[in-house]
């Protein structure tokens, strides 16, 4: 009964999150066909892509202080006014500088819109709930974000028509929220190790984390341009990005599942190099059937999806329980750096060696993974089967590190301080 209060509580900010993330999910898909379309240059591809994680990480860092100035829904319904009006102006201004600083606007009002979401959420969860909340939480962000790419069946990508739906659902993402009788809960900003503290005890959580952040920004960018590319229509693209969305929530469980009756490191290991022969496959798998070929783009993003986890799991099995909250924002932290990355560099792949430059990049990318992996392994010895904590399913960094708080292996007195008591969580961010 408790349990079911509690989730009853929470569906009005489930409702706006749904919302949000499917427009988000339909625009960043529309920017990069709609870029393809107007003739943009891989460096100016590039620049508008790549700038967004710069805005979120900014937004990530220094939006609190808004939040906590105004209140949740002042701060939600502010950004959203301005995340819709960018999305508006997006067609009615095609220029590289101009959509590079409206992407840039873009990153910095979903970091904030996202803020506001995880720490209402994080003031709902209890040290029982908080794995169910998690898990809640990553079912709607797939879901939702499979649903905006279907929404690119619509309308035409070069027309007004898709980039007013996107504004129409980042404004509707306001009303569930603004309607609610629930009171708003304070925001505490998450602990953070420092990068070179938590690379010296879990080195391979590091690269893995870093690694994962390039190739998942790198497809989710730039895989809308190399379906066009290959011939796809835009109502073809949007199963093209929808199948590998679906895929990568379905096999979080399995390889969770694996990761804790087998060690992790060679579980990591595994993973990442089904997913480089998967990329490596692509460019040859077009030849035979453009349904294998989606087949082995869903296999290797669904395996990427899933060394998130398995970084963060790898990095916690060699920390005490304090140090989960901390080491998983500073892990996030690493992936958002290799989130501008990807979409750097993908483009001038693709331009380098065509469409299947894409695929040729990701499998290089896992293959210094594979090697960092060979080389750090010392530095940070396997931890024993019986001795691994407990894997946390679809942990995938798709926010701020405010969401890191809701990781139930983390301990529980910690969890308790950062949200009931002020005092207790300064001495447990000066403990971190």
């Amino acid at each position: 009964m408790v349990e079911r209060k509690a989730l009853v509580r929470v569906v009005a900010l489930f409702a706006s999150m749904a919302l949000l993330i499917a427009g988000n999910g339909l625009l960043w898909t529309l920017l990069s066909v709609r870029m393809e379309l107007e003739g943009f240059s891989a460096t100016s591809i590039s620049a508008v892509l790549g700038i967004y994680a710069l805005g979120f990480i900014a937004g990530s860092m220094w939006l609190d202080r808004v939040i906590h100035r105004v209140g949740h829904v002042r701060s939600f319904a502010a950004f959203a006014a301005l995340y819709s009006a960018c999305i508006l102006m997006f067609p009615l201004h095609v220029s590289v500088p101009g959509w590079i600083g409206l992407r840039l606007l873009t990153g910095f009002c979903i970091a904030g819109l996202t803020l506001v979401t995880e720490s209402w959420l994080n003031g709902r969860a209890t040290v029982e709930n908080r794995g169910r909340l998690l898990a809640i939480y990553m079912v709607i962000y797939y879901l939702a974000a499979a649903c905006g790419q279907l929404l690119l069946r619509v309308g035409d990508p070069s027309q007004l028509l898709l980039f007013s739906l996107a504004g129409i659902l980042t404004t509707l993402a306001v009303i569930p929220l603004a309607l609610t009788r629930e009171t708003a809960p304070e925001i505490l900003p998450a602990p953070r190790m420092k990068m070179a503290d938590l690379f010296r005890h879990a080195p391979l959580g590091v690269a893995a984390a870093f690694t994962t952040g390039i190739a998942t920004s790198a497809f989710s960018g730039t895989g809308p341009i190399y379906a066009l590319r290959i011939g796809l229509g835009p109502e073809t693209i949007a199963f093209f990005m929808a199948v590998p969305i679906v895929a990568s929530m379905l096999v979080q469980a399995p390889v969770g599942w694996i990761s804790d009756r087998l060690p992790r490191q060679s579980v990591l290991a595994v993973t990442t190099l089904v997913a480089f022969i998967a990329a490596l496959a692509v460019p040859f798998a077009g030849a035979l059937s453009l349904w294998l070929q989606v087949g082995l783009i869903a296999l290797h993003v669904a395996l990427v999806s899933a060394l998130y986890p398995l970084s963060q799991s790898i990095t916690h099995d060699t920390l005490d329980a304090h140090h989960v909250i901390p080491a998983s924002a500073t892990l996030l932290l690493a992936y958002g750096i290799g989130t501008v990355i990807g979409p750097l560099a993908a483009p001038g792949a693709m331009a380098a060696f065509g469409p299947a430059g894409l695929f040729l990049f990701l499998a290089a990318v896992l293959a210094a993974l594979v090697v960092m992996l060979f080389v750090l392994h010392r530095r940070q010895p396997a931890v024993p089967v019986e001795a691994q904590l407990h894997g946390v399913v679809a942990a995938l960094p798709v926010g701020t590190p405010l969401v890191t708080e809701l990781d139930p292996r983390a301990d529980p007195e910690d969890f308790a301080a950062l949200h009931h008591n002020l005092e207790e969580a300064e001495e447990l961010r000066r403990r971190a």
